[in-house]
Parts: structure tokens; sequence; C-alpha cells
């Protein structure tokens, strides 16, 4: 079963303010990104919300300091993705982000979400059939796709889905003389406490 890397493709809100420090940017980039990173998809919760996440540069501002605040340039990333991402890029151009099998697909194009995918697990994949396959092999190297977190934290979320679909249907049950319906009770309370540790967990490591 195939799951998309990510749930959203982030929007492409023109933006009319006009930072000269990119950092200014980030609530912007947060809200276009749905608050997850804009190359694994995974939730800013899970590196203390806003405050965790960075900004990437796709096109690095070491090599293209003229793009430093430019909007367009920007990506809300996730530390894992930026720091292994760096400053690598393929070419002297801005505009070519891969040549010969190497660099990077914009996380903000459309067809970024063509080419990689989430198996069964959460693992991250790339599409055989993308005619770009080797780019994405390069950035799943380069990106780290393949570190255990990467599913984790996606798995965690897919559950939460789950338990919260679970409970929209076992509240629209309206016979509680069946014993099935407490033994479900019972089960849908004991992942939500679950859940709630893992939440509160999270609170503590933001601290």
């Amino acid at each position: 079963m195939k799951h998309p890397i990510r749930k959203h493709t982030p929007k492409r809100e023109k933006r009319t303010e006009n930072y000269k420090n990119y950092t200014k940017y980030k609530t912007s980039l947060a809200s276009d990104f749905y608050d997850s990173c804009g190359y694994c998809g995974i939730h800013h919760m899970f590196f203390g919300h806003r405050d965790g996440f960075h900004i990437d540069h796709f096109a690095p501002k070491s090599k293209f300091p003229a793009l430093e605040c430019d909007y367009n340039n920007l990506i809300y990333s996730c530390p894992i993705c930026n720091k292994a991402k760096s400053d690598d890029w393929c070419s002297s151009d801005a505009k070519v982000c891969y040549l010969n099998g190497k660099g990077f697909i914009n996380p903000r194009d459309s067809t970024y979400d063509d080419i990689f995918y989430r198996d069964t697990y959460g693992r991250i994949c790339v599409s055989e059939n993308h005619p770009n396959y080797s780019v994405g092999i390069y950035m799943h190297k380069r990106l780290k796709f393949s570190l255990k977190r990467h599913e984790v934290f996606w798995l965690f979320e897919y559950l939460n889905e789950i338990l919260n679909k679970l409970k929209q249907h076992f509240d629209r049950m309206d016979d509680a003389s069946l014993p099935i319906f407490w033994e479900i009770k019972k089960i849908i309370s004991k992942l939500e406490i679950f859940r709630n540790k893992y939440y509160d967990a999270l609170k503590v490591l933001d601290k």
C-alpha cells in the first residue's frame, strides 16, 4: 500500500512582505507548508513546533546570496533534512536544481509528490518509473530519508488519524446493550491514554 510522502502540497501564496531578514518569514512558511517539513512531510510538533523547525534555502544562500530573502527560495524544513541538505547544489545556476542524476526536486513543485511515496510501514521510497528516479535516489541518500525516525513519526500520525476515525464511527453507535460496545469503548480509551502520554512527552522534550 502506498501513501503520499506529505499530507499536503505546499501552498504557493503570493507574499506582500519584503523582509530583509529571512527568519521573519517563518510564520508564513509554517502556514504555507501546513506546519510540516517540505522535504519529508513530518509535522513540526516532533521537533518543538515552530521554534524547533528550520528555514532551508533551496538554492543555498552561501552560493546565491541574492536569493537569501527570496520567499520562493525558502523551504520550511525539519532540522534533519535542513542539516543533511546543507549547501549542496549541482550547478552554478540557481535555476538548475538537478543535473546528470544529481540534485534536488523543489518541494514547492507539485511533481515532488510524484517521485516520493511512503510504503505500508511509513518508509520513504522513490518511484521507480519516475523519469527523475536517479535524482530521487540522490535526494533519498542526501536527505537521509532512510532514518528510522522518519518512519516512527509518520506512523504515530497515521495511527492517530485511524484512532480519530474509529472514535467517530464509535460515537455513531447507539446500542450500549451490546457487549462489544463496551469492549470497543475500553480499547479506544486505552489508545487515547497512550496517545495523550506521547503528546505530554513531546511537550516535556520541547522545554
